[in-house]
Parts: C-alpha cells; sequence; structure tokens
C-alpha cells in the first residue's frame, strides 16, 4: 500500500511542477502583452505630440514654446520637449531653454540626423540635460521649416515614471524581470531597473524571424539564471516586450514539497495521503488559474477581469473611448443537438479565428463560456464599435456550411461605471434587446439617464 501511494504521489508532484511552469509561462505571455500593449500606447503618444509639434512649425507657427508646453503634458512620462538646431542649440522648449547648459550637438539623438533622415529615434537611458539627476529616453525626429532650416524636435522621456508604469502593468508576477529592447538589440530599460548597458544579439535574431510573440527558456541577459521567458513585438516601434521569470524560484516551494512527501512516505502512509489530497487541490486550484480558453485559445473571462481595469482606468485619464461587444451563436444547443457537439466544437473554434483575423492586437478577444464572446475595444468610440459588430456579423454565416448566426450587444464605457461586470452587464441588456428583436442583429446599450 505504502510503495503504491508512493508511486501515485510521485506522479502527481511531477505533473504539479508541470502544472506550475505550465500557469507561470502563461502569466509571463500576459504580462508581455500587456507591457507591449502600454508601451505601443505611450510611444505612440509622444510620436503624434511630435508629429503634430512637427506639422505646426512646418505651418510657421510663431510661438513654439507655448506649443511645446501645450504638448508635453499629453503623457505623464514627458518631462520636456525641445527643439533644437543641427549645431546643437536649444531654441524652444516647453521649459526656459537657457536652463540647458551644455550644447546638444554630440547628442546621438541630434547626430543621427547629420547623415540619414530616420522617421524617429529613440535614443539610450541618458542623464537629463537639465537634471543630471533624472534619467531620460530622448525620442527626436527632424523638419525642414519654411525657411529651409533644417530642426531636430526632441521629447525627452522619463525613465523612473515609465519603470513604474510598467511595473504596475505587470500585475506582481512572481520574480519577473521585464525588459524593453530595441530590435537590433540595445536594451532599453529594465524593471527592476538596472542602470548599465546591455546588448544582446539574439534579440536581433528574434526580429529576423519575423515572430510576433512566444515563449523560450533561457539564460537571461543579465546574469546566468535559468528562466521562462515570453516575448512580445511591439507594433510599429521595432521594440519587443520580454518578461522573464526564474525557474529555480518557482520550483523551490515544489521540490520542498516533493522530498516531504519521499519521506512521509516512508514515514507515515496517512501523512503521505494526507499531502497526496493537498496535492490534488492545490493542482485543481493551478489549472483552473489558468488564463486561456483551451478550445479556442482565446482569454477568458478571468483574463478578462484582470486586463480590464487598466483598461478602464485608462480610458478614465486620459479620456478615450472604450467598447465592449457581446455576442453568442443563435440556436447553438439546436446546431450541437442535429450535428453533434464536434461540429459545435469545430464552430466555436471558427468563430474565434474570424475573430482573431478581424480585430486588431490591441483588442481583447475573449470567450465568456459556452456559446458566449466578447471584444473589448479601447479608443473605440460606440458608432465604430457597431461598424465592426457588423462585419463580424455578416462573415458569421460563413465561417461553417450550417450558416450560422449571432447576436450582438454593444457598449461603451462610461466614467460612473464602477467594476467590469457592470460594463459587461450593460452590453447583456443590448444582446437580450437582439434576441428579442429575432436574432442575427445588433443593439446599442442605451442607459436609462
Amino acid at each position: 500500500m505504502g510503495v503504491l501511494i508512493a508511486t501515485l504521489t510521485t506522479v502527481f508532484v511531477v505533473n504539479e511542477k508541470k502544472v506550475i511552469l505550465q500557469n507561470e509561462a502563461q502569466h509571463a505571455e500576459f504580462t508581455a502583452g500587456l507591457v507591449s500593449q502600454y508601451v505601443e500606447k505611450s510611444f505612440t503618444i509622444v510620436e503624434e505630440s511630435l508629429f503634430t509639434v512637427k506639422e505646426a512649425i512646418g505651418r510657421g507657427d510663431a510661438d513654439m514654446r507655448q506649443l511645446l508646453a501645450r504638448y508635453d503634458g499629453r503623457l505623464s512620462e514627458i518631462v520636456d520637449l525641445a527643439v533644437v538646431d543641427p549645431d546643437g542649440t536649444v531654441v524652444a522648449a516647453s521649459f526656459d531653454p537657457s536652463k540647458y547648459k551644455v550644447n546638444l550637438r554630440n547628442k546621438k539623438y541630434i547626430k543621427v540626423f547629420a547623415h540619414a533622415n530616420p522617421k524617429y529615434y529613440i535614443s539610450d537611458v541618458i542623464r537629463y540635460s537639465i537634471d543630471p539627476s533624472r534619467r531620460v529616453m530622448a525620442v527626436s525626429t527632424a523638419i525642414k521649416t519654411p525657411g529651409g532650416d533644417k530642426k531636430i524636435i526632441v521629447a525627452f522621456v522619463a525613465v523612473e515614471e515609465l519603470v513604474q508604469s510598467i511595473e504596475r502593468v505587470g500585475m506582481n508576477l512572481a520574480n519577473q524581470q521585464i525588459y524593453l529592447f530595441y530590435y537590433s538589440g540595445r536594451l532599453l530599460l529594465s524593471v527592476p531597473d538596472i542602470q548599465r548597458e546591455i546588448f544582446d544579439t539574439r534579440i536581433r535574431r528574434l526580429w529576423n524571424s519575423g515572430e510576433e510573440r512566444g515563449l523560450l527558456e533561457n539564460r537571461t541577459y543579465l546574469d546566468d539564471v535559468e528562466r521562462i521567458i515570453a516575448y512580445q513585438r511591439i507594433d510599429g516601434k521595432n521594440m519587443f516586450a520580454i518578461v522573464a521569470v526564474d525557474k529555480n524560484l518557482l520550483i523551490r516551494p515544489w521540490q520542498l514539497k516533493s522530498l516531504v512527501a519521499l519521506f512521509g512516505c516512508i514515514a507515515v502512509t496517512s501523512i503521505l495521503i494526507a499531502l497526496y489530497r493537498r496535492v490534488i487541490v492545490y493542482q485543481s486550484k493551478l489549472e483552473n488559474m489558468a488564463l486561456n480558453d483551451p478550445l479556442t485559445g482565446l482569454a477568458n473571462r478571468y483574463a478578462l477581469q484582470q486586463i480590464a481595469p487598466l483598461y478602464m482606468a485608462q480610458a478614465i485619464r486620459y479620456k478615450k473611448p472604450l467598447s465592449f461587444i457581446i455576442f453568442d451563436l443563435d440556436k447553438f444547443k439546436e446546431l450541437n443537438d442535429t450535428y453533434g457537439h464536434i461540429v459545435g466544437d469545430q464552430v466555436l473554434s471558427a468563430t474565434a479565428h474570424l475573430l482573431k483575423r478581424k480585430l486588431r492586437n490591441s483588442d481583447v478577444i475573449v470567450r465568456l463560456g459556452g456559446e458566449e464572446f466578447g471584444v473589448m475595444l479601447p479608443d473605440t468610440p460606440q458608432d465604430r464599435a457597431v461598424i465592426l459588430a457588423d462585419r463580424i456579423r455578416i462573415r458569421m454565416p460563413t465561417i461553417h456550411r450550417n450558416g450560422t448566426t449571432a447576436s450582438f450587444g454593444v457598449c461603451e464605457f462610461r466614467p460612473n461605471m464602477k467594476s467590469i461586470e457592470e460594463f459587461i452587464d450593460c452590453a447583456d441588456k443590448a444582446l437580450y434587446q437582439s434576441k428579442a428583436n429575432g436574432r442575427n442583429s445588433i443593439s446599442v446599450y442605451k442607459p436609462m439617464d
């Protein structure tokens, strides 16, 4: 009996290690995706500010300092915007340009425009010229003025604030390291923050491979520790977001539990049985924490509950629209009864594939349960969400020979919504209206006020 219990315990303990690593890998991938979305949004705001200033200067707007001061507040991480001559002289800044005590001629974010004309250049982490105690990243672009003179516009992004924001996005993943790498392999910043130069050729190979996201098990760039590494390409920014998790620290509790289980097996069978039950319970909890739906590969409701508060907070902070589409497949039970559950699963998988093809990388696609799906659309007003929903509705009958249709509910986020449940409930009410209207239709939530 003791040998049998020992054998069963060993099997389950080994399986528990696999489950721990799989769940942490999913968390790492999920976090890399969140970091990628946050960095993409932040640097897009920086580039939009530079582009707007660039257009204004190109039109010959006179008061450049007032113009710069207006746009450096669009992102809390932007500490200053400056216009610089190719000789390194600061001619205008959102702060007093006389505070720049040193000439910027030899700074790489200025020199790069002497013999080339990149759309944007992102520097290494450098010391801020006005306040050397602060570290910044310079994002620069060049323009020709109406008089034919070349000017360089520079946005200085505070590293400490950017690191703190990325830490908050990281969702407290245990033993994590987060890196932001340029496509060439140059390390831009890291969490926890380090202050030394890192260059890794593996990043360049990943970039050249064309892979958008993935998982590796490898040694890290800072030490010789083996980690689970999740990477995510940042669209349009020539960067990779990387999350690394220490494997040894992850499995250390498992190693201790294994020793206790094995010695307990030899000593007292009853203790071994108790440990076995604890392993089963713990394994079940770990499996329930999985963030992805196993059939469709989409995020599940738990994942939505984790990410939605971040999107809702950003919508309030930046005054950006945020919409949610909920839909379910019409008469899905009849489909299952007629064609069988295998065909039903094929329809669900085909629906997921359609959503992935029709929606953006920044959209959060969720299988809420059964035949019900949801899509969170950042930076998308209600009318645009209705257009997207209609595109999906039109394509639905083509995904399978049975001609499946779907009913949709659309709701735009409002700041008085206190939780994701309230947000989903509003879209759900609109969905019920579509069902009442005869299915295969779209309804928009209309608040009572």
